[in-house]
């Protein structure tokens, strides 16, 4: 979904982090329609769309060499540096403004539906739609 993450890049987001061994991880919610809820109770449909987003950080360098840095489709919590992965991310930013965030759409994936999983799935991997 190039649209999101060209809306997101166009904020200007910048970032931070000066220790040897960062983390990076970054998660989505779905974007709802209607009355707000993930899907629609009286009439069963899906009102909201799951996008799956990467991000690149100026400057910053994951351990494995892996472009873009980090992306939503693994899940909420899960990223390089986080507990239990085998990677991390180089400083980048560490002085000045920060280093310039961009967005693209997360290779491989495409916008999908919520099934209605609830709760915690809205932040859940995709495969979990």
């Amino acid at each position: 979904m190039q649209e999101v993450a060209s809306g997101l890049t166009s904020q200007g987001i910048t970032a931070w982090c000066s220790g040897n061994t960062n983390t990076v991880v970054l998660s989505r919610t779905p974007l709802k329609t209607g009355n707000a809820r993930t899907v629609d109770l009286v009439n069963g449909f899906a009102t909201a769309v799951i996008y799956d987003v990467a991000v690149s950080i100026a400057g910053a360098k994951r351990a494995d060499d892996t472009t873009p840095i980090e992306g939503t489709s693994d899940g909420a919590l899960i990223g390089p540096g986080s507990a239990g992965a085998s990677t991390s991310v180089s400083n980048f930013g560490a002085t000045g403004t920060g280093a310039a965030v961009t967005f693209v759409a997360e290779a491989g994936q495409t916008p999908s539906a919520i099934t209605g999983l609830g709760g915690n799935a809205n932040n859940g991997p995709t495969s979990g739609f």
